[in-house]
């Protein structure tokens, strides 16, 4: 059956990419609220429900527990809200366990003896708990923004599965939960949720905005200057070394035509004129003339990744008007209309 009949499997249509192996990616979609659920909410209706959930103190087995909480939850979104405001507001981060493994609970009955846990333990408690409840859930792993490893769950409701992160939406020193993670709309919480298996982004299809990241060859958050020579036609960057010394030490600025003319006198072939310019001016100002710290400090270093880039490493931080000059065999289409409401 598909989607949104009945089927508890995710979407498979996802949009295969022929030219980029895309291990995971980060979306900004201005068009998106900040606080957008992936199903019509108000979050106020659960005031109550959340008072009670916060004071249940049922500790012994998480089946007397999900028996107390379901007193006060009947249809399936309440019995998932009251969960995970029960999980979020009684399981403190386990920072000591993270370091000693030995010391940490992750089995569900663990977890509410201790009280404390990581975020598969978390996930762990919550999907036991949702199966008790009779709500279908699922245990993801992947990778956070800064790409170290997570675990979240997804929850089947009204025909459609749901994203929720436990562990980031534990109450914190003011004893508030964090409802930005809870049934979060699925394009937000991509910005940073990667789950291994792409279909747990729920995405229609796999859509890029003003920012696209990290392909699988690409795997830190700065580009290291020499990370990649893979280009889009096969050159030997040393055989210009002469023309790129040339071409550095021209100084023309009285007119265009006259500054390349003089670069013109050392650079032949059509390939040659280009790296001539291109290392004069920079083909891309920005990106290709050096790097901006923390502070705001610029330090001119040119970079030659910027210079013919594969576009399948160019498409990672250039992102244009007009799709068909990503030059991709199959393009990124930004579709506002392209993931589930």
């Amino acid at each position: 059956m598909g989607e949104g009949q009945g089927s508890t499997q995710p979407p498979e249509n996802l949009n295969r990419l022929s030219r980029l192996n895309i291990s995971c990616l980060f979306i900004l979609c201005p068009w998106v609220e900040r606080d957008k659920k992936s199903m019509p909410i108000d979050l106020a209706e659960f005031k109550e429900l959340d008072a009670y959930a916060q004071k249940v103190d049922v500790k012994d087995t998480v089946g007397n527990l999900v028996s107390v909480l379901l007193q006060k939850a009947h249809s399936d979104l309440e019995k998932v809200r009251a969960i995970w405001v029960w999980i979020c507001h009684h399981i403190e981060y386990d920072e000591e366990g993270c370091r000693d493994r030995e010391k940490l609970a992750l089995k569900p009955a663990d977890v509410l003896r201790s009280g404390k846990t990581i975020c598969s333990g978390y996930s762990l408690l919550f999907a036991k708990m949702c199966s008790l409840a009779g709500i279908r859930c699922r245990y993801l792993v992947g990778r956070t923004r800064n790409m170290k490893r997570h675990a979240w769950n997804a929850v089947y409701l009204d025909g459609k599965w749901h994203l929720l992160d436990c562990t980031w939406g534990r109450c914190g020193v003011l004893g508030r939960c964090n409802d930005y993670y809870f049934l979060t709309h699925p394009v937000l919480f991509v910005e940073n949720h990667l789950p291994d298996d792409p279909k747990w982004l729920l995405l229609k299809q796999i859509m890029m905005c003003a920012a696209v990241a990290f392909i699988s060859k690409r795997k830190a958050q700065n580009y290291p200057w020499d990370e990649s020579n893979e280009k889009s036609i096969d050159i030997d960057l040393t055989q210009f070394e002469e023309l790129d010394a040339y071409a550095q030490k021209v100084n023309v600025k009285d007119s265009v035509e006259n500054l390349v003319s003089v670069l013109l006198q050392k650079a032949h072939s059509d390939l040659e004129k280009v790296r001539a310019i291109w290392m004069w001016h920079l083909l891309d100002s920005t990106w290709g003339s050096g790097s901006v710290d923390d502070k705001g400090n610029f330090t001119f270093r040119y970079s030659e990744f910027y210079f013919l880039t594969h576009p399948a490493l160019f498409i990672e931080d250039h992102f244009p008007d007009d799709p068909r000059w990503q030059l991709l065999k199959q393009t990124l289409r930004l579709n506002m209309d392209g993931c589930d409401s």
